[in-house]
C-alpha cells in the first residue's frame, strides 16, 4: 500500500509540474521533425536543414496540385529525410542481450519520407507556433517560433478535409462488448460473432501467448460479471471491521488532519498575500521593469493558481474519517441493490451497467477478471491490510470524490424507470 501511495503521490507531483509548464506556454513533449530538441521546454530551436523543406511541403499542398505521395517524393528528391531513429530489437538481440548481459548497440538511421508523414507534418499545429494547453485548446508557445503563418495552416487542412473520404456502412453491426473484452495476457480484443444464433467472442492471441482459451459465449461473460459485482459489496464482518478501525483511528487522523489544514492554510494566504499586493501595485511594478506586461499575467495567473488549488486541498483535508466510513457503507449497500437490477436487466441493460462501473475486461483460461474505474478500487481491493491498520484510512479519502461519484451513477442505475 505505501508503494502504491509512493507511486501516486509521485505521478501527481510529475503531472501538476507538466500542466504548470504547458500553462505557461513551453512544449512538454517531444518537438516534430523541422524542430530540434536541445533537452529543454524551453528552447526548441528550428532544424536549419529540415524547416525550409516543410515550409514548402506547407506552401504547395495549399496550391492544390500536389498529391501526399507526390509531396513525400518531392522532398525525398530534395535530400529530406525523417530524424534518426532505432529499430526495434528482434527476439534474437533480446535473448542475446538476457544471455550474455550485454547491450546490443543498434545505430539509429534517418528513414525518408512516407506519405503518412507528409499527412502528419500538414495536420500538426505546431508548425504555426501553437501548442495544445491544459484545456486541450491551442495557446501561443514559448519554447519555438512559428514556421508557418495560421492562415497557410487553415488553408492546408481545408484542402485536406475536401480530399478526405469516408467509407460509412448502410447497415451497422450491432454486438454488445465489443472492444471491452481483451486478453489478459497479449492484450487482444476479443471480437464478437454470432453462431446458431448466440453470441461468442473469439481473440487472435498473439504468438506465443499463454492464453489457451480462445472463444466463450455470451452467457458466461454476463454471469461471470455478475458474480464479481456480488463480491464487491462488503459483508457484515469486513463492516464490522471498518467500523472499528474508524473509531480507533479516527481521533488520531483528526489531529493529523487540522496540523495538514493549518499548513496549506498558512500557504494559501501567503500565495493570496503576494497575488493582493501584484494587483495593488501592477502600475508601480511595470512602470519600474520589475515585471513585463507578460511576466505579469504570468506571475497573476500562477499565484491564481495556487490560490484554488490550496483552497481544493482544504476543502479535501476537512473531510472526517466518519463520512468517507459511511460513504463506503452506502457503496456498498448500493451494490447489493445494484445486482439484483443486473440479474433482471437484458444483454443491452447489462452492458450499460458494466460499462459504466468497469473500465475494462480481462479474460484467460476460463477465468474473467475485472478493472474498476474511480471509487470502485475500495471494493475491489477493500484497502485493509493486516500490516497497514492505520494507512489504509487515509487512501479512503483520497478516493473520497471518486467515491462519491461512483455512489450517484449507481443511483442512476438503480433507481432508473422501467420502459413501457
Amino acid at each position: 500500500m505505501f508503494a502504491q501511495h509512493h507511486s501516486r503521490v509521485t505521478s501527481e507531483k510529475v503531472s501538476l509540474n507538466i500542466k504548470n509548464q504547458r500553462s505557461r506556454g513551453f512544449c512538454t513533449s517531444k518537438a516534430p521533425v523541422g524542430y530540434l530538441n536541445t533537452g529543454t521546454v524551453e528552447h526548441k530551436p528550428l532544424d536549419p536543414i529540415r524547416s525550409p523543406v516543410i515550409k514548402q511541403l506547407f506552401e504547395k499542398y495549399a496550391t492544390e496540385n500536389w498529391s501526399l505521395a507526390d509531396l513525400a517524393r518531392w522532398a525525398n528528391a530534395h535530400g529530406m529525410t525523417m530524424p534518426p531513429t532505432r529499430r526495434r530489437r528482434t527476439a534474437e538481440e533480446l535473448l542475446m542481450e538476457e544471455v550474455e548481459d550485454t547491450q546490443v548497440e543498434i545505430e539509429a538511421i534517418c528513414r525518408p519520407l512516407r506519405a503518412n508523414n507528409v499527412y502528419a507534418i500538414l495536420r500538426n499545429p505546431f508548425y504555426t507556433g501553437r501548442i495544445k494547453g491544459n484545456g486541450k485548446n491551442l495557446i501561443p508557445s514559448n519554447s519555438h517560433t512559428a514556421l508557418v503563418s495560421v492562415e497557410l495552416f487553415e488553408t492546408v487542412q481545408r484542402q485536406l478535409h475536401k480530399k478526405n473520404t469516408s467509407i460509412h456502412y448502410t447497415k451497422k453491426l450491432v454486438s454488445p462488448y465489443r472492444g471491452f473484452v481483451r486478453c489478459l495476457h497479449c492484450t487482444r480484443t476479443y471480437t464478437p460473432y454470432t453462431q446458431k444464433g448466440i453470441m461468442y467472442y473469439g481473440c487472435r492471441c498473439r504468438t506465443g501467448c499463454n492464453n489457451k482459451s480462445k472463444n466463450f459465449n455470451i452467457s458466461f461473460l454476463e454471469g461471470e460479471v455478475g458474480e464479481i459485482l456480488k463480491r464487491l459489496s462488503f459483508t457484515d464482518v469486513e463492516l464490522a471491521e471498518l467500523n472499528t478501525r474508524t473509531e480507533a483511528d479516527d481521533g488520531r487522523m483528526e489531529e493529523n488532519r487540522n496540523s495538514e489544514v493549518e499548513r496549506i492554510e498558512r500557504k494559501r494566504r501567503k500565495s493570496q498575500e503576494d497575488l493582493t499586493y501584484l494587483q495593488v501595485n501592477k502600475l508601480a511594478l511595470l512602470r519600474t521593469g520589475v515585471y513585463t506586461p507578460e511576466s505579469y499575467l504570468e506571475e497573476e495567473m500562477r499565484l491564481g493558481k495556487e490560490v484554488i488549488q490550496f483552497e481544493s486541498e482544504i476543502q479535501s483535508s476537512g473531510i472526517s474519517m466518519q463520512e468517507v466510513a459511511s460513504d463506503i457503507k452506502e457503496l456498498s449497500e448500493l451494490f447489493k441493490d445494484l445486482y439484483l437490477t443486473y440479474e433482471k436487466a437484458n444483454s443491452t441493460e447489462k452492458e450499460e451497467v458494466i460499462r459504466k462501473l468497469i473500465s475494462e475486461l480481462l479474460y484467460c483460461e476460463n477465468t474473467l477478471a475485472i478493472k474498476c474505474r474511480n471509487g470502485l478500487e475500495v471494493l475491489e481491493s477493500r484497502l485493509v491490510v493486516d500490516c497497514a491498520h492505520t494507512s489504509w484510512i487515509s487512501e479512503l479519502v483520497n478516493n473520497h470524490k471518486s467515491i462519491q461519484q461512483s455512489i450517484r451513477e449507481i443511483r442512476l442505475i438503480v433507481n432508473k424507470p422501467k420502459p413501457p
